[in-house]
């Protein structure tokens, strides 16, 4: 249980980081972290990750998804903010004056933009190559088999995927 997201927590990772990568941004980047396969991205990621730093994820997640009573003064989860909305609250939670607060939606930011900084589509939209649909999750390289890589001592360069 720990080592996998219920559906609910899915759906939250999905709004907060949807509100931090969205689709549309630019004309360049059309593609948001949700166009990318970001189910498979977090299911494998939260089965190689040490239980710490799983378990600050998670709490990340809920903090994003039942912070819109307490930071914008509307009784709903993220779910039931529209994407500005969304985007105001991810905004003013990084902006905290809480520590904690603050650093765990950071980790959340970072994760989701390794992952999306990672697609291929989003590489060549931002270093020239024009605009490009989504990637297909075949293009993206998930957690898990780099760890594997790892395991079995390949050098860095050595890694065949």
């Amino acid at each position: 249980m720990i080592r996998t997201l219920t559906r609910f927590e899915e759906s939250w990772a999905f709004a907060a980081l949807g509100a931090i990568y969205p689709s549309g941004a630019s004309a360049r980047l059309s593609i948001g972290v949700c166009d990318l396969a970001l189910g498979d991205y977090l299911r494998d990621l939260f089965a190689t990750i040490p239980l710490m730093a799983a378990l600050g994820l998670r709490a990340a997640i809920w903090i994003v998804a039942l912070a819109p009573p307490i930071v914008l003064g509307r009784m709903v989860t993220v779910l039931g903010l529209d994407p500005a909305q969304r985007q105001a609250l991810v905004e003013r939670l990084v902006g905290s004056t809480s520590y904690g607060v603050r650093q765990l939606v950071l980790a959340l930011k970072a994760i989701g933009g390794l992952y999306f900084g990672g697609a291929a589509g989003v590489k060549a939209a931002i270093f020239g190559s024009g605009p490009l649909a989504a990637p297909s999750a075949t293009d993206l390289v998930p957690p898990g088999r780099l760890a594997l890589g790892r395991e079995r001592g390949a050098a860095r360069a050595d890694v065949r995927l």
